[in-house]
C-alpha cells in the first residue's frame, strides 16, 4: 500500500508499505501527525503505534523504511548509515530519496493514504510499476521503483508539453576530479550500447543515469534500458 508523508519545509514523500505484521499496524492508524527527528543519514519519527513487533534487522539498504521497536519510531533510511538498533523492514521508499538529507530536525510531518490518482501514476501501475505522485519544492513529478534480479531501482519522471523526461536515482555528487573523470569515460563507453540512455547531472548536482521517452511505450522502454545500465554502472562502482 502506497503511504504519503507531507514533511514540512520538503515537500511530499511516498512510501510503499507491506500491508500485512508491522505494516499493517502502522496503516491501521493513518493518518497521523508527528515531529521529525534526524540522526546520520536516517529520517525518523514516533508513531501511535503501542508496541511494534516482527523479525527484525540490524543491516538495511539506502531506500529502506522500518519500524524502530524502543521508539515505536518509523524510520526512512537514505544513505549508508545504519541503525542504532535492530528495526523490523516494512517497506520502501517510492523515487529517488537523495534530497532527504534536507529535512529538518523538529518539523512536523503528516501521515496518510496515497489519495487515488489517475494518469501516467496509475498507467504505470497498471502495467505493474510502483508509481506515483510527489511534490517537493512545489515541483510534481511521477516516482516509480522497478525490481530486477532482486534489487530495487528508483526512477523520476517529469511530464512536459514536449515530453517526458526520466531520471534514474543519484549515483555521487559531481566533483570534476581525476576518479570521476576516468569513472566517466567508462560509464559513456558502456551507455553506447544504449539508444536512450545518457550520463547526466540532476539539478542538484548529482551524477545520474537519464534518458527521455516522447509517450508511455516510451517511457517503458527507457525504463528497462535504464534498469539494464544501472545495472552495468554497479558493476563499475563494485
Amino acid at each position: 500500500m502506497l503511504v504519503k508523508l507531507n514533511i514540512e519545509g520538503y515537500g511530499e514523500l511516498v512510501v510503499e508499505i507491506e500491508e500485512l505484521g508491522a505494516g499493517g499496524e502502522l496503516i491501521s492508524r493513518l493518518p497521523f501527525s508527528s515531529k521529525v527527528e534526524t540522526w546520520k543519514e536516517e529520517v525518523y519519527f514516533k508513531t501511535p503505534l503501542e508496541r511494534v513487533e516482527g523479525k527484525t534487522v540490524s543491516k538495511v539498504e539506502g531506500g529502506a523504511v522500518a519500524l524502530w521497536p524502543p521508539g515505536k519510531a518509523l524510520c526512512v533510511f537514505y544513505g549508508v548509515s545504519q541503525p542504532y538498533s535492530p528495526v523490523v523492514p516494512i517497506g520502501e521508499v517510492v523515487g529517488p530519496y537523495h534530497t532527504l538529507s534536507e529535512v529538518k530536525s523538529g518539523v512536523e510531518v503528516k501521515v496518510e493514504e496515497y489519495p487515488s490518482d489517475e494518469g501516467l501514476p496509475l498507467q504505470l501501475r497498471k502495467r505493474g510499476i510502483c508509481a506515483a505522485e510527489r511534490t517537493i519544492g512545489g515541483e510534481s513529478s511521477v516516482v516509480m521503483n522497478v525490481r530486477s534480479k532482486g534489487k530495487i531501482f528508483r526512477f523520476e519522471a517529469f511530464e512536459e508539453d514536449y515530453g517526458i523526461s526520466l531520471e534514474g536515482e543519484a549515483l555521487f555528487k559531481r566533483t570534476e576530479d581525476y576518479a570521476e573523470t576516468t569513472f566517466l569515460g567508462k560509464v559513456k563507453r558502456l551507455l553506447s550500447r544504449f539508444e536512450r540512455v545518457r550520463v547526466d547531472v540532476n539539478e542538484e548536482g548529482y551524477l545520474i543515469l537519464s534518458a527521455y521517452a516522447e509517450d508511455l511505450k516510451g517511457l517503458v522502454e527507457s525504463l528497462n534500458q535504464l534498469v539494464e545500465a544501472y545495472e552495468k554502472v554497479y558493476e563499475i562502482l563494485g
